[in-house]
């Protein structure tokens, strides 16, 4: 693959912007130091005040040796704050905490990224403001997804391939919106397996997706795949034995401790035969 180097940033926050965020908005000082830390901007964020950059995409200045941080780039947060607190009427009370967790929002073209998904919630699924804020509160990076790349395909995913109702996928949107972040090929491959799992029923395995769309999140290999095999060796289906969604949502203690794991023994004789 190609080559990445991290390279340090710094930021520099004008002291009309300091201000502005700990007096006029109330952000706590503990935010403010999670903000004035974070990457600056580009398409692979990073995390820990460092930038992962290609370098066939951007190279650090000539005259700065490897690992040395670059000078400090000034810029106003208002534009986005603006955005977050008028246009998008996100309460006041939550806006630390969406700082606090995605920090680098501060950093978004509110023209060419926050306005756009705002736009494709609003009037192309139909939501409100209120739903919008919540989603935003849910999953913080909602704001940096790409509408045509992303979002627009998991909507029609959800509604040409899973089969739901345009209504349905954008509730259940709103209710997990992280879908909006996750490929499409892969949970495609997820529906596939809760599918074989569920012996072809496909009206049971969309009722256990609605009632539970976080199964779409979890890792095929750690999560899913293991969990079906040991039904399958404890010679239990679904969803006569258990639901899809208790078994793949269920806390590691809770699934072993309804279902143990075979001994060693028993585990080589299923093997064998």
């Amino acid at each position: 693959g190609r080559s990445i180097r991290t390279i340090p940033f710094a930021l520099e926050f004008t002291d009309e912007n300091i201000s502005y965020l700990m007096k006029d908005l109330r952000i706590p000082y503990c935010v403010m130091i999670k903000i004035t830390s974070i990457p600056t901007g580009g398409r692979y964020g990073g995390t820990g005040g460092c930038l992962k950059l290609e370098r066939s995409e951007a190279r650090p200045p000539a005259e700065l040796k490897p690992g040395q941080a670059s000078p400090a780039r000034r810029f106003d947060l208002r534009a986005v704050l603006d955005f977050l607190l008028n246009e998008l009427q996100l309460p006041a009370t939550l806006l630390p905490y969406i700082l606090y967790r995605h920090a680098v929002i501060l950093q978004y073209s509110v023209d060419k990224r926050l306005r756009p998904v705002l736009r494709f919630l609003t009037e192309e699924l139909g939501m409100q403001l209120t739903a919008v804020a919540s989603c935003v509160n849910l999953r913080s990076q909602l704001l940096s997804y790409d509408v045509d790349t992303q979002m627009r395909q998991v909507v029609e995913f959800l509604v040409k391939d899973v089969g739901y109702s345009r209504e349905v996928a954008v509730g259940l949107l709103q209710r997990c919106p992280q879908l909006f972040g996750y490929s499409v090929g892969n949970m495609a491959a997820k529906l596939d397996l809760l599918l074989d799992a569920a012996r072809g029923n496909r009206e049971y395995v969309m009722a256990q997706v609605r009632a539970s769309p976080s199964m779409l999140g979890f890792s095929i290999r750690h999560r899913l795949l293991p969990r079906l095999r040991r039904l399958a060796m404890l010679g239990l289906t679904v969803p006569e034995d258990t639901s899809l969604s208790n078994t793949v949502i269920s806390l590691d203690h809770s699934f072993d401790r309804r279902f143990p794991p075979l001994p060693p023994a028993a585990l080589a004789a299923a093997a064998a035969a």
